[in-house]
């Protein structure tokens, strides 16, 4: 019993615990200690120190497994001790108050039986420790340096007793236990009262002793025999050997088998940051090794695939999904594996389940990180913390398998389980894993077959505590189980539901990227929808490929943000007026900049006439974008038609929620931010919008995941808000573009119609029989109307169909020579090929033989007006099958009117599913509402044009005319121009008669057509009517066959007569619609070819707009001139004027402040504005700074602010303005005077020059002739002086700009202008107005003579006592007028080109001259 062996470290999966070895026993007596450490051995009876620690057996294994640490079976090496000591240490516990226990620091030998703190002695010493920690080490340690006097000096004798020897239960006393012990000692020696003993009690927790310390006996007397349970208890309680040392060693386990007031102090064994540091050193080189290969290998999804964490998953699942809801989960990408644990909001994320289906990556991302991790490239505690402070706390990494974790059966503890996988834990054993920082990799969840139940009773805290593998791996996911570990755990979708969501702090997955997926199928679905498009109109025929009729684009360059608020109507006869160079432009290109500048350009405008192909060209575009052929650098192109839109307006959604509706496959894009792609937007059909945007006061919303109104989501699209980064293409008809500000579009390109040239080549490529082509285009060309009317490509394929119809069947004399007509064969068109597809239906009673007005026909006719007209009214041009039950129209009739009325066909779902159908062209809605109201009125007398609408059975018909007129003229737009023009149209005889089986006819039609005629004639006649107005009234004429003002205007024009002042009002307006009409090229405009007056110019500012130069120079306008140039001229997208001449006339600041609103727009194209001599101030110029500063892309150039008072500032404010060549030429004060006055100087007369025969007074402003020789003055002799009694006025370099001044005479005398080196003889030379250099007109009793030279022109009036002189120098012309009465009147004007300066002169018979005071 001498020696105890020591048994191996066993597998913690093993029941039984190893026995603690146990030193041989120790006493003292006379002898040396050396002596005294000889233990009994039956193979050696003295053996030195260390030999006699020699504890050797065949189960022996080191107490810890560095190679430097003293093993079990090894001799004691105390070379080691002090690297041995680093490996594993002693501490003392100490229990506080309402505290947890508390660490001190590392005890020491000698410290084991020391008092701490408190002055009680230390008699008992419990310490604690897991099997293999090295309990034993510290013992043999103690008793080695005891033993060597190196420490414990008061103890004599040290007794080590191990629990399972004592298990035996022999009843004796402690006397002949110590006997047997220490047969070879002298009982006197540890009998001695002076003998201090120290009891070493190992292997507490195998002790099978029943120890109460309560009942059992009481024994004070050492020779008392007793059961061995009875001695232990008393020993240890201290009524035996009390003033004896007792150290008992214990596992965990066997702590409680001693009361605690027994003990005095509480110690425990523990590995060091050593022995951790080996551990983590061994598994990092382990896991390198086995996953070597990781990173040189993808995985086959790595590219398309995403490892992300719903943000609002930090604290589990949310209520929302505890109700069995899903709120709006947005997603954080995870960049790496070491971010899933950082802390949310302050909250310590334990427990992360990672998700993904099958062969996603979910193990390939885990083995990187176990890579990573291995070469202290990655860790999961850098963001936490809570492990901040810990520097000294080694990471720690398990993987664990659950389909290997499956395979274990038997129970064990948590750290027996990882012995099971990891050879590392079970060679460096470990009591404290808390001291880690600890990550469990748990792989698999799928694959383990057991179940997981978390809602046991009994709780798992102790890492050593024995339990089944289930139950361990939810203790350890609930947190019983190192509640400071992390927990990593991966699994299918599936089975992700088997963790509960209380004990799953954030959940992670591992999916393919979502954009790449809606990528690729919203690809699919956008070439599904435009590969194949309908052709024409007819949009139930055969479907042909995009390619083969699509029309080209054409960008206007420097027209960024365009727009134009002309009706269509009104646009078609400016076509052929578009001016500068118009550089063709791929559709692909459309975002591509072309300018140096290389400005961004986000948003582009496509406009355009209905059907002239601006869906094509956006369908074409998204086409070659899904074909992969063009625009790769694109995302997603999401096309959103405004009439789908419009059904929505009533609801709110977010901008997201729209695309999802539109596009499905956006649902599972699950995008956060659209920011990082490329989008394009397209927004087709801007003028069928009903949405009512405000983009002046609208709520802002910058969030994809907003609710809100579709009109305020779009608003806020458009101006960069929403989507900042998209692309936005809008495609509209004109009028309806100007509601979008000119700021929020960069481009502006217009598909164009056909000019003339393309018109005929369209009607010769549409038809192989040349003969039949050249035919329709003759037609077509002998009516001005259709014609025009050609430049849009769907009205030339509307005339090519009806045309060629009627042709076919022999009908020439019936070929449509207004758009009435057209329309009306067209329908009538429909109506045949209707009976032929669909067959003839029932006969009506009133119908005639082989007519096409069947019952059928006339029933779908008659509700497809009403809802033309109903929804025309709305502004609807999109409708619903109840729009068209509504209105009794039968949808399967309906459909054989296809060239008429269509079914949109769209691919989507969710809210919006219900069928869509418009009419074919907006032209067809117009003409069918107009027939409806027709009807209506020929029917019954309602006239359904008032509001609200009234009936009146005697009502004359030109009345309801009238009233048509009237709504028209009243529509700002222009929006009901063409339905007047149907309408009236309908009205004539010819028309009603085609129609006659359809509508009654009205009575009296000639008379009706005449006075509805002279009513709108009347209203031409009106002052200050609208010239766009009047020309569409002009056109109204037209479809009445009315065209005597036309034909008036046209005799007027071959007579060359030009004289205009007697033209009326109506004339003016015609006289515009023959200009814009005709072939002339009106690329410059002067009013004076016309008549000087403002009323005239406001009447022609159709024509202004079409031209590129407009002269309006002199021409007597003011403000009421700028107001209508800006709001018709330079604020018009279709405006082609470069050049603008309104010098001198009197506009002042508030003319010129229009104009100024005029260049702030985006589409004024003015290059060269003159506005010398308008009474221009300082505020004038300022407002033109300002807004030449606002519109950064203005186009002008050259500014002449000559003969005005500029001002310091406003000459300052311009000329910042580096771009433009500016003039300032006789500024002043003075220049603010009203008409000629502003041109005025103040002379004197030059008595340098004077002849002798004058005299000069009242400061030299009056010359007169002597009256007797006497008053003659002897003037010094000089060589300007004149010999004849002529003088000039004094000025220094003489007259070269616009000057006027004035005179009052009497008598014989001449008023001239001469060059200054005049001559000064008597001869001709120097006679004013009889050479070369002077110009005079001689007043006289008998009248005015103009005198040049030779030349001499007699006015028989008599002569005013006061005349005005005017001359233009530049302009070559000199004016006299006659001023008595105080208004200006010609008398005579001189032209001639000046080359000098011109000095006033005055020649003198008999009489006398003053200059006026100017002032």
């Amino acid at each position: 019993m001498s020696e105890r062996l020591v048994t191996s470290f066993d597998d913690p999966l093993r029941k039984e615990r190893p026995v603690s070895p146990a030193p041989t026993n120790v006493s003292i007596s006379d002898q040396s200690k050396v002596d005294l450490l000889n233990f009994r051995d039956e193979h050696s009876s003295n053996r030195s120190k260390v030999d006699l620690l020699n504890f050797s057996d065949e189960h022996s294994r080191p107490v810890s497994p560095a190679p430097t640490d003293v093993l079990e079976d090894d001799p004691y090496d105390a070379s080691k001790e002090e690297n041995d000591a680093t490996d594993t240490e002693l501490y003392e516990i100490k229990c506080m108050v309402n505290k947890e226990n508390k660490e001190t620091p590392v005890l020491s030998c000698n410290d084991i039986f020391t008092p701490s703190s408190s002055k009680q002695e230390v008699r008992t010493v419990l310490t604690k420790g897991l099997a293999g920690i090295g309990k034993t080490f510290q013992v043999k340690k103690f008793m080695v340096d005891w033993a060597n006097g190196k420490s414990n000096k008061n103890i004599n004798l040290i007794v080590s007793l191990t629990f399972s020897e004592l298990n035996s239960g022999k009843v004796q006393s402690l006397e002949e236990l110590l006997n047997s012990h220490f047969s070879d000692v002298q009982q006197e020696v540890w009998n001695n009262s002076k003998c201090k003993i120290a009891f070493i009690l190992d292997g507490l927790e195998q002790c099978k002793l029943p120890l109460d310390f309560k009942n059992n006996k009481q024994l004070t007397d050492r020779n008392e025999a007793a059961p061995m349970d009875v001695l232990l208890t008393n020993l240890i309680k201290g009524n035996l050997l009390p003033s004896d040392h007792i150290w008992i060693i214990s596992q965990p386990s066997g702590v409680d088998k001693i009361p605690s007031e027994l003990i005095q102090k509480v110690t425990g064994c523990r590995e060091t940051l050593k022995r951790r540091k080996k551990l983590v050193s061994d598994l990092r080189t382990r896991f390198c090794s086995e996953y070597m290969q990781v990173e040189n290998l993808n995985h086959p999804n790595q590219k398309n695939t995403e490892h992300i964490m719903r943000k609002d998953s930090s604290d589990g699942v949310n209520d929302q999904d505890k109700l069995g809801q899903t709120g709006k989960k947005t997603v954080k990408q995870i960049n790496s594996v070491s971010d899933i644990f950082k802390d949310s909001d302050g909250k310590n994320i334990r427990t992360v389940l990672t998700t993904g289906e099958a062969g996603i990556g979910k193990t390939f991302q885990m083995n990187v990180f176990i890579k990573q991790w291995a070469e202290s490239k990655s860790s999961v505690f850098s963001g936490v913390k809570k492990f901040i402070t810990h520097k000294k706390d080694q990471e720690l990494t398990f993987p664990l398998n659950f389909s290997k974790l499956s395979l274990v059966k038997e129970n064990t503890g948590l750290v027996g389980l990882l012995n099971h996988f990891f050879e590392e834990t079970k060679k460096f054993v470990i009591s404290d894993f808390a001291k880690f920082k600890l990550l469990f990799v748990l792989d698999g969840l799928d694959d383990y077959k057991h179940p997981l139940v978390f809602d046991h009773s009994d709780p798992v805290t102790d890492i050593t505590e024995p339990a089944p593998v289930n139950v361990l791996l939810t203790e350890l996911i609930k947190g019983n189980l190192l509640p400071s570990a992390k927990i990593w755990v991966t699994s299918r979708p599936s089975d992700a539901e088997r963790l509960p969501a209380d004990f799953v702090h954030r959940r992670t997955e591992i999916r393919e990227k979502p954009d790449v997926a809606s990528h690729r199928k919203l690809k699919s679905d956008l070439k599904d929808q435009f590969t194949r498009v309908s052709e024409g109109i007819d949009k139930q025929k055969t479907s042909a490929l995009l390619n083969d009729i699509f029309t080209d684009l054409y960008i206007i360059e420097g027209e960024r943000g365009e727009v134009n608020s002309q009706s269509e109507t009104r646009q078609v006869q400016d076509a052929k007026f578009k001016s500068g160079e118009e550089t063709l432009i791929k559709y692909h290109n459309i975002f591509k900049t072309i300018s140096v500048e290389n400005i961004t350009i986000r948003t582009v405008l496509t406009i355009g006439m209905a059907g002239i192909g601006k869906t094509f060209a956006s369908m074409k575009y998204m086409l070659d974008w899904a074909e992969g052929k063009a625009n790769e650098s694109i995302y997603y192109t999401f096309p959103l038609p405004l009439r789908e839109l419009n059904l929505r307006k009533d609801t709110e959604h977010s901008f997201e929620e729209l695309i999802h509706q539109f596009f499905p496959a956006m649902e599972t894009s699950e995008i956060m931010d659209y920011s990082k792609y490329n989008i394009l937007i397209v927004l087709d059909g801007f003028d069928e919008n009903r949405l009512d945007l405000d983009f002046g006061d609208c709520t802002k919303v910058t969030d994809m995941t907003t609710k809100a109104s579709v009109k305020i989501l779009l608003t806020n699209l458009i101006q960069g808000h929403l989507l900042p980064n998209a692309q936005i293409w809008i495609t509209s008809r004109p009028a309806a573009s100007n509601n979008i500000p000119a700021q929020c579009i960069d481009r502006v390109t217009e598909v164009r119609g056909f000019n003339d040239e393309q018109k005929e080549e369209y009607f010769r490529k549409r038809f192989i029989d040349k003969d039949l082509a050249e035919k329709i285009l003759a037609h077509v060309k002998k009516s001005r109307s259709l014609y025009i009317m050609c430049h849009v490509p769907v009205f030339c394929w509307i005339a090519s169909e009806v045309l060629e119809d009627i042709i076919s069947r022999n009908q020439d004399e019936g070929m449509p020579k207004t758009l009435t007509d057209m329309y009306i064969s067209l329908l009538l068109l429909q109506c045949r090929q209707a009976n032929v597809k669909y067959g003839g239906g029932e006969e009506d009673e009133g119908s005639k033989k082989d007519s096409c007005w069947n019952t059928r026909n006339k029933d779908t006719v008659l509700s497809l007006a009403k809802l033309a007209f109903d929804e025309l009214q709305k502004g609807n041009l999109l409708f619903t099958e109840k729009h068209l039950t509504d209105c009794g129209i039968n949808i399967e009739n309906a459909a054989v009117f296809s060239g008429l009325f269509t079914q949109i066909k769209r691919e989507g779902r969710g809210l919006y599913q219900q069928k869509l159908f418009c009419f074919a062209h907006l032209s067809i809605q117009e003409f069918l509402a107009a027939f409806h109201a027709s009807y209506t009125f020929c029917s019954n007398g309602e006239n359904l044009l008032t509001t609200p609408a009234s009936t009146n059975a005697d009502l004359p018909a030109s009345d309801f005319y009238k009233t048509a007129v009237e709504k028209a003229l009243s529509c700002e737009t222009g929006d009901w121009d063409l339905f007047l023009r149907f309408l009236l149209g309908l009205s004539l005889e010819t028309n009603q008669s085609l129609l006659q089986e359809l509508q009654k006819k009205t009575e009296n039609t000639e008379e009706t057509n005449k006075k509805t005629i002279e009513f709108i004639k009347e209203k031409l006649r009106e002052e200050n009517s609208n010239a766009d107005k009047n020309l569409n009234l002009l056109y109204c004429l037209n479809e009445l066959n009315d065209h005597s003002l036309v034909e008036e205007v046209k005799t007027f024009l071959e007579s060359k007569a030009n004289e205009f002042e007697s033209f009326s009002a109506a004339q003016w307006s015609a006289l515009t619609f023959v200009l814009l009409t005709s072939d002339k090229k009106l690329d410059v405009f002067d009013l004076k070819n016309y008549l000087k007056s403002e009323k005239v110019l406001l009447g022609m500012l159709p024509v202004v707009k079409v031209s590129k130069t407009t002269l309006l120079s002199w021409c007597e306008l003011s403000e009421e001139s700028c107001r209508g140039l800006n709001s018709s001229v330079l604020t018009s997208a279709s405006s082609n004027l470069t050049e603008l001449d309104m010098s001198h006339n009197d506009l002042l600041d508030s003319g010129v402040q229009f104009l100024a609103e005029g260049l702030k727009s985006i589409h004024c194209k003015l290059e060269i504005l003159n506005l010398a001599g308008c009474q221009v101030s300082e505020e004038g110029c300022l407002s033109l700074a300002k807004a030449l500063k606002t519109n950064r892309s203005s186009h002008l150039k050259e500014l002449d602010l000559s003969y005005n008072h500029p001002g310091d500032k406003g000459m300052k404010e311009l000329s910042e303005i580096s771009s433009l060549n500016l003039r300032f030429e006789h500024g002043g004060a003075h220049r603010l005077k009203p008409g000629l006055m502003k041109y005025a100087v103040d002379l004197v007369f030059d008595e340098n020059t004077a002849g002798r025969r004058l005299v000069l007074s009242e400061g030299n402003k009056k010359a007169r002739t002597v009256k007797t020789v006497d008053e003659r003055v002897l003037w010094p002799e000089n060589k300007k002086r004149f010999r004849r009694s002529q003088v000039l006025c004094e000025c220094e370099e003489g007259l070269d700009g616009i000057c006027y001044w004035e005179v009052e005479c009497a008598g014989t005398i001449g008023i001239a202008v001469t060059y200054e080196d005049v001559g000064r003889t008597w001869d001709r030379s120097g006679g004013l107005g009889c050479n070369e250099t002077s110009w005079s007109l001689l007043c006289s009793k008998e009248g005015y003579k103009a005198v040049h030279v030779t030349s001499t022109e007699h006015f028989k009036k008599p002569c005013s006592p006061k005349l005005g002189v005017f001359l233009d120098w530049e302009r070559g012309l000199l004016r006299y007028y006659d001023i008595s009465s105080g208004e200006r009147s010609l008398i005579h004007e001189f032209k001639a080109k000046f080359t000098k300066p011109l000095f006033p002169g005055f020649w003198f018979k008999k009489g006398s001259v003053t200059l006026c005071e100017m002032d």
